[in-house]
């Protein structure tokens, strides 16, 4: 599976064989700093993080995260979990 991705005046689009997903450059940033297997999605949309997880230096341990919840260095963390980890 290719990636590509270009970059252009803040905004970066990476496109795999599964579609488009478009990340700001802020939300890039933070997608490349999770790892998506230590998290689960719910059922309700929420996230939940698998026991010593972390972000950069901040520790997600156990913690549920749903877009508007948190936000990283400018980027939402619930919105970058969605556009990388959502299978």
């Amino acid at each position: 599976m290719a990636l590509l991705i270009i970059a252009s005046v803040g905004l970066l689009i990476a496109q795999s064989g599964t579609g488009l997903t478009q990340m700001t450059v802020v939300e890039q940033a933070l997608a490349d700093q999770i790892n998506c297997d230590q998290w689960k999605k719910n059922q309700n949309g929420s996230w939940i993080s698998k026991s010593g997880t972390k972000i950069g230096s901040y520790s997600f341990s156990n913690t549920t995260v749903a877009p508007g919840d948190w936000s990283l260095d400018g980027a939402d963390v619930g919105t970058v979990l969605n556009k990388k980890c959502a299978k």
